[in-house]
């Protein structure tokens, strides 16, 4: 009997577990999350429980994950829409030589002054968080595509003028 609530309990919920550094800025949003969502949000640390219906707790879970990544509350909550959805590029995972290599890579992905990074922004529509080991993309099915394959060509090593071309001809 136990046993069985407890199955019925961890199937019930989704957990989330959120960057130690992001746990703040992640709880100044829950309330807004459950009023949105219409889920329940709980905290233990830096572990997020969800409790609701289906797709409401999924949803729930990618915007919550959003945050703790560090998107803003504004660009996260856009995936409420069916319209966005979130992806990732494991940039540590391609570099060899790792802390160096690394570096470099997320220094072509950010640019000068941010400005890489943010000419994919306005090319693509999608919003762009660079992250510790990953790249982090909120935004429609085709732009997300069309950024994912930008930042794929910088960590390849092309010209970031080639690479703004590529994505000047995709609009």
């Amino acid at each position: 009997m136990f046993l069985s609530l407890f199955y019925e309990i961890i199937f019930l919920m989704r957990i989330v577990k959120i960057p130690e550094k992001e746990v703040s800025r992640v709880v100044r949003s829950v309330s807004e999350l459950e009023r949105v969502s219409g889920v329940r949000v709980e905290r233990e640390g830096s572990v997020f429980y969800i409790e609701g219906g289906g797709a409401s707790e999924w949803n729930c879970e990618q915007v919550l994950k959003a945050l703790g990544n560090g998107f803003s509350t504004k660009n996260a909550f856009k995936l409420f829409s069916d319209d966005y959805f979130a992806d990732e590029i494991d940039v540590e995972s391609a570099v060899w030589r790792k802390e160096k290599a690394l570096g470099r890579v997320k220094g072509r992905i950010i640019g000068g002054e941010g400005r890489a990074k943010e000419v994919i922004e306005r090319l693509t529509g999608v919003r762009m968080v660079v992250g510790d080991k990953k790249v982090f993309f909120i935004g429609r099915f085709d732009e997300v595509k069309n950024a994912k394959e930008a930042v794929l060509r910088l960590m390849e090593g092309v010209k970031h003028s080639q690479v703004y071309n590529y994505l000047k001809r995709l609009s």
